[in-house]
């Protein structure tokens, strides 16, 4: 179960798809070399969990896809805590919707639309903010896992902003997937301004 990768440290969650030519090779790329100078060790400071959320993917891909992101991490003592799962559409979506990640399937192209961030949740596993930067750098890791550990978090707003503005259509994309990511993300904010003005207006109360 899910469950049994939080309790004892934060955890970096990357919602991907391993087949994906853009955005999620670079989100995991970015997190291996991050860590490959960061002060905290993954296992002993902090567990990734990386989930694949097209359904036809499976444990094969799953493990192919970690052997390459470890031998470019070249610390095989690490790997362990390092997850890449797969899962049914229904348990994926679950936790897609959970986090707010967004994405869609576009049949043209038999490509996904979809957010580009990474989820930083506590142990206890709530989630304590977003990171929606590519070009990760170990500093921006270490201070979103002392948030986690600290039990802080961001606020909502900011949180889904950031998944909204989380992906850059670029690319292998064409044109028309670039304009739906960008009314997609549009919506996104739509709804995150509501709910947020929302949250705001029945705090007050």
């Amino acid at each position: 179960p899910l469950g049994a990768y939080f309790g004892k440290r934060p955890v970096v969650l990357a919602l991907v798809y391993y087949d994906c030519p853009m955005l999620c090779t670079q989100i995991l790329n970015g997190m291996v070399r991050a860590a490959k100078v960061l002060t905290f060790t993954a296992g002993k400071d902090y567990e990734v969990v990386a989930i694949s959320f097209d359904a036809r993917e499976g444990p094969k891909e799953a493990a192919a896809k970690k052997a390459v992101e470890m031998r470019d991490l070249g610390r095989p003592e690490t790997a362990g805590a390092w997850h890449f799962l797969t899962g049914s559409e229904a348990a994926v979506r679950a936790i897609d919707d959970t986090t707010g990640f967004h994405y869609r399937y576009d049949r043209a192209s038999d490509q996904y639309i979809h957010s580009a961030a990474l989820v930083i949740a506590a142990p206890e596993g709530n989630v304590a903010g977003y990171i929606a930067d590519l070009e990760l750098t170990p500093a921006t890791l270490a201070a979103a896992l002392d948030t986690a550990n600290a039990g802080r978090t961001t606020g909502p707003l900011q949180r889904l902003l950031l998944l909204c503005f989380g992906g850059s259509a670029s690319g292998r994309y064409t044109p028309l997937i670039q304009a739906a990511l960008v009314l997609f993300n549009i919506a996104g904010m739509l709804a995150a301004c509501g709910l947020f003005l929302w949250l705001r207006r029945h705090q007050h109360r």
